[in-house]
């Protein structure tokens, strides 16, 4: 009899400091089958990073004490991280670039435009689309 793997679905680790606005997208991407550990601002999205080690981070830009993008920073200056795939949203007006950020979203985000990102940012899980 053959053993088979069953390989882990990817973890996403998302990092935004409005408590419904974790709750409902931790909900959405656990029904596309995500793992999703949270995290409510910068500091504790770095500790929860190092903790889990996740496939993909989503964070939120602006948000108090460590602002997403210096975690962000903190995050690539670690090997452990330096490959994995950041997308960041925000409401802010104006233009963020940074070397570090593989994809930046404006707000509202819809769903299906978000998968999309993580399947490409993901290639070698099956993702299941809209």
């Amino acid at each position: 009899m053959e053993s088979q793997t069953k390989r882990l679905a990817p973890l996403i680790l998302l990092v935004d400091d409005t408590p419904d606005f974790v709750d409902a997208w931790q909900l959405l991407l656990e029904l596309y089958g995500f793992r999703v550990v949270t995290a409510i601002d910068g500091a504790s999205g770095l500790a929860q990073a190092q903790k889990y080690l996740p496939d993909l981070i989503l964070t939120d830009y602006m948000m108090p004490g460590m602002d997403g993008l210096t975690m962000c920073r903190k995050m690539k200056a670690d090997t452990r991280f330096q490959t994995v795939p950041i997308i960041m949203w925000t409401g802010a007006v104006g233009c963020i670039t940074d070397k570090v950020l593989d994809r930046l979203l404006c707000k509202p985000v819809r769903l299906e435009f978000l998968i999309a990102e993580i399947a490409e940012l993901l290639p070698g899980h099956d993702i299941p689309t809209a």
